[in-house]
């Protein structure tokens, strides 16, 4: 009988551990991935030379943004997209934060890897948005979803 307690003791207390432990992790700064990997709808629009960028998103991890782009205007055009990030909470100041241009038609998918949630320099970037360029002079939209972080846990370049 008295076995048996210390048997149940000791998974209690290991159960008590196990859950101090976790608090102790969590409380590091240890960040999972994709906490936000929500996707947004993004039309890129071109008429000729011009760019156009999305909206900011905060960064949560180290994980590559995701874009998609489903559906366009023009089939056989396409167009190029890089990751800025920044500190200020808009689009329109921050720094490129990628290391390519990824190329999007219609059904192109990219996992693009980035120093967003990285120090980069001397800033802490906490918020993503992508800048887009045409591939020639287009007068396209595309239709895109795109999230900062991805649930894949990816943190390099990956086509799909």
């Amino acid at each position: 009988m008295r076995n048996a307690k210390v048997k149940k003791s000791n998974k209690i207390l290991a159960a008590i551990t196990a859950a101090m432990l976790a608090v102790t992790i969590g409380g590091t700064g240890v960040t999972a991935f994709a906490n936000n990997n929500s996707d947004t709808y993004e039309c890129f629009s071109f008429s000729g030379e011009n760019t156009s960028r999305s909206d900011f998103r905060h960064k949560d991890d180290i994980s590559s943004c995701w874009c998609n782009c489903y559906n366009s205007s023009n089939s056989d055009a396409g167009f190029y997209i890089e990751v800025y990030g920044t500190s200020e909470y808009n689009n329109t100041s921050g720094s490129y934060c990628g290391h390519k241009s990824y190329y999007f038609s219609e059904d192109t998918t990219w996992y693009m890897w980035n120093v967003v949630y990285e120090t980069y320099g001397d800033c802490d970037y906490t918020a993503a948005y992508l800048i887009a360029s045409p591939q020639g002079s287009i007068y396209d939209d595309f239709d895109c979803w795109w999230s900062p972080d991805n649930g894949s846990g990816i943190t390099w370049d990956e086509e799909r």
